[in-house]
C-alpha cells in the first residue's frame, strides 16, 4: 500500500517536469527555427493551462515564455488571442500578488506592440482598466511595465489613445513623473509622447496635465541620462506639433538653450528628438520662429545636419525650411548661417527620396523671397541637382513634385544671368520646368543686355532653336518671345541656316561660328552640316 510520502512524490515529480519543460522551451526560443517547431508542436496549448497553476514559479515561467513568443511576430501574438490566452491573462491580472501582476503585464506589453487589432482585443477584455491600477504598485519595475503597455496600446491610432486617456491614464502617468526610478521616468515620457502625438485634443490633454515643466527639467545639463533627455524631447515635440497654442506652451516651459545644446549630444535619439522639437515649435507662427532664431538655433541646426547623415538629418532640414519660409529676413539669417551647402549635399548624396524631397523643399523656401535669395540658392548648384532629381528614373512621385515646385518658385525670383543660362545648358528639363525657366527668361531678356549676350555666347540661344522642333505650342511661343528681343539679323541667321561650318577636319568635331559676335558655338550644341 502506497504511503502518503510516495503519493506526494508523484506530484513533486510532475511539478518538476513542468518546470523543466518551461525552462527547456525558454532556452529553445532564442532561434527562429526552434520557434516554428515549438509552435507547430502545440506548445501554446501546453503553456496556456499553466498560467493558472497554483505554483507561482510555474506561472511566472509560463508568462515569461509567452512574452518571448509574442515578441517574435504578430502571428504568434494573434494566436494568443484566438486560443484564449488573453482571457486568462486578464483574469490573472486581477490577482493581488505582485509577482503575478509583473509577469502577466509583461506578456501584455509584448502582445500589444504589434498592431491596433491586437490592442483593440486587449481593450475589449478590459485590459486598460486593469493596467491603470497597476501604476499604483510599490515596485517601480511593475509600474514601468504597465506604463510601457499603455504606451504600446496608445501608439497605434487616435482611437486607442483616446480610450487610454478616457480611462484616466494621463493623470496617473503624470503623478509618477517625479519618481526617482530612471527607467520608469523614461517609459512614462515615452507613453505620454505616444498619447500626445495623435490629435490636438490629446496634445492639449497632456499639456494641461502640468507635465511640461517637469519634462523640460529633464533636458538640463545636470541630468546625465541621455535617453531620458531624448524621451523628454519626444513629449515636447509630440505636444507642439498640433497648434500654435500648444507650441507656445512648449516654448513657455523654458526649453532653450537646453534643447540647442542637445543637438550636439552623443546619443543619436537625443540629437534627432531635439531637432524635432525645434522643427515643431517654429512652424506655426513667425513670432515663434523669431523666438527660435533669437535663441541661436540656425547655426546649431546647420552644424547638426552637417555632422549627421541619413534619417537623422530630416528634422534639422525641415526646421531650416520652416524658419526660412516666414520672411526674407529669416531666410537671410538661415543663409548667413551657411545652411545652403549641407542642404545641397543632402539633395545630392542622400539615398532616401524623402530626405532629398525635404532638402528640395527647404531650398525652395529659402530662395522664394527675393532675387537675392534666389541667387544665393542658385550659386551653390541647387538648380542642377533639382533637375537631376526630377529626371532620375528611380525618383518617387513625391520627390519629383517637390523638386518641380522648388524649381518653379526659385526661378520665378531668379534674375542672375549665369544661373538662368546654366538651366538651358544643363540636362533637358521636363516640359513644366522648362516652361517656367523660359517664362522667366522671356520676362527678363528684353531689358537685360547681359542676359542676351550670355545666351548667345554660351550657345543657349542656339539650343533654343533646337528646342523648337517637336515642342508644344506654349514652349514655341516662349522661345519666339525670347528670340524677338534680339536683332533681326541674328534671328534670321539662326532661323535660316541654324549653324554655319567654321572648321572641319577629318575625325574632328564640327564647330560653328556666330557671324554677328564672332564667337565659336560650343560643339556640344552643334550638328553636322547637311
Amino acid at each position: 500500500m502506497a504511503t502518503t510520502r510516495a503519493i506526494l512524490q508523484h506530484f513533486e515529480t510532475w511539478e518538476k517536469a513542468q518546470i523543466d519543460f518551461l525552462e527547456t522551451v525558454a532556452e529553445a526560443i532564442v532561434k527562429p527555427l526552434n520557434v516554428d517547431i515549438l509552435v507547430n508542436a502545440g506548445v501554446m496549448e501546453l503553456i496556456r493551462p499553466l498560467l493558472l497553476h497554483n505554483t507561482r514559479r510555474i506561472q511566472q515561467l509560463a508568462c515569461s515564455n509567452l512574452s518571448k513568443f509574442a515578441a517574435w511576430d504578430d502571428r504568434l501574438a494573434e494566436s494568443m488571442i484566438t486560443e484564449g490566452i488573453l482571457v486568462q491573462l486578464t483574469c490573472s491580472l486581477r490577482e493581488t500578488r505582485r509577482l503575478s501582476k509583473k509577469a502577466t503585464t509583461n506578456v501584455l506589453r509584448s502582445i500589444s506592440k504589434h498592431s491596433a487589432h491586437i490592442c483593440q482585443s486587449i481593450v475589449d477584455q478590459g485590459g486598460v482598466e486593469l493596467l491603470i491600477p497597476v501604476l499604483e504598485e510599490f515596485d517601480p519595475a511593475i509600474k514601468e511595465i504597465a506604463a510601457g503597455t499603455l504606451g504600446n496600446i496608445a501608439r497605434h491610432n487616435p482611437q486607442l489613445a483616446q480610450i487610454t486617456t478616457n480611462r484616466g491614464a494621463v493623470e496617473r502617468l503624470v503623478d509618477l513623473i517625479q519618481d526617482r526610478d530612471l527607467q520608469l521616468r523614461r517609459t512614462l515620457c515615452a507613453t505620454l509622447a505616444e498619447i500626445a502625438k495623435h490629435t490636438p485634443e490629446l496634445g492639449s490633454k497632456v499639456a494641461e496635465s502640468g507635465v511640461l515643466p517637469f519634462v523640460s527639467a529633464f533636458l538640463e545639463c545636470e541630468q546625465p541620462d541621455a535617453r531620458l533627455k531624448a524621451e523628454g524631447c519626444a513629449v515636447l515635440h509630440s505636444v507642439a506639433r498640433h497648434t500654435k497654442d500648444l507650441a507656445q506652451a512648449v516654448l513657455s516651459s523654458n526649453i532653450f538653450p537646453n534643447v540647442i545644446i542637445l543637438l550636439k549630444n552623443v546619443e543619436q535619439a537625443c540629437r534627432r528628438n531635439a531637432a524635432m522639437v525645434i522643427c515643431e515649435v517654429c512652424k506655426h507662427t513667425p513670432d515663434q520662429a523669431q523666438f527660435v532664431l533669437n535663441a541661436g538655433s540656425a547655426p546649431a541646426l546647420v552644424d547638426n545636419i552637417s555632422d549627421v547623415h541619413s534619417f537623422e538629418r530630416l528634422p534639422g532640414i525641415m526646421a531650416l525650411g520652416y524658419l526660412a519660409s516666414w520672411s526674407p529676413e529669416f531666410s537671410t539669417t538661415v543663409i548667413t548661417s551657411n545652411a545652403l551647402p549641407p542642404l545641397v549635399d543632402a539633395l545630392e548624396h542622400e539615398e532616401q527620396d524623402h530626405l532629398k524631397g525635404a532638402s528640395a523643399w527647404s531650398l525652395g523656401q529659402i530662395g522664394k523671397h527675393t532675387p537675392v535669395h534666389a541667387k544665393e540658392v542658385a550659386l551653390v548648384g541647387t538648380m542642377l541637382h533639382l533637375v537631376l532629381c526630377v529626371k532620375a528614373k528611380g525618383s518617387s512621385e513625391d520627390l519629383q513634385k517637390k523638386c518641380e515646385l522648388s524649381i518653379k518658385i526659385i526661378t520665378n525670383r531668379l534674375d542672375y544671368s549665369p544661373a538662368l543660362d546654366s538651366l538651358l545648358n544643363g540636362p533637358l528639363m521636363p516640359e513644366q520646368c522648362l516652361k517656367v525657366v523660359l517664362a522667366q527668361i522671356a520676362k527678363l531678356v528684353p531689358n537685360d543686355v547681359e542676359l542676351r549676350t550670355k545666351l548667345l555666347l554660351s550657345g543657349s540661344f542656339a539650343r533654343l532653336q533646337e528646342l523648337r522642333f517637336g515642342a508644344t505650342e506654349a514652349i514655341q511661343k516662349l522661345i519666339e518671345k525670347i528670340t524677338s528681343a534680339y536683332p533681326e539679323e541674328i534671328r534670321s541667321f539662326y532661323h535660316k541656316t541654324k549653324y554655319k561650318v567654321f572648321e572641319c577636319k577629318p575625325n574632328s568635331i564640327y564647330t560653328f561660328r556666330d557671324p554677328i559676335h564672332n564667337f565659336i558655338v560650343p560643339p556640344k550644341y552643334s550638328v553636322p552640316k547637311r
